[in-house]
C-alpha cells in the first residue's frame, strides 16, 4: 500500500504522492486534472554553474 511505496522511495529520495487511503479516479477530469495534479507532477530545479573570476 501507501506506506510501502513511501518506504521504498525513501532510500533514493524519490518524491511520492500517494494520498493515503483515499482513492483517485484517474478517468474523472475533476480529479485527474487541474493545478493540484500539475503541481505534484512537475518540479523545477535550478542548476548554478560558476563562471568568471
Amino acid at each position: 500500500g501507501c506506506a510501502e511505496v513511501e518506504r521504498l522511495s525513501a532510500a533514493s529520495l524519490k518524491r511520492t504522492w500517494v494520498g493515503g487511503a483515499r482513492g483517485r479516479d484517474w478517468y474523472s477530469a475533476a480529479q485527474s486534472g487541474g493545478r493540484a495534479v500539475l503541481a505534484h507532477a512537475s518540479q523545477v530545479k535550478n542548476v548554478w554553474i560558476p563562471y568568471g573570476v
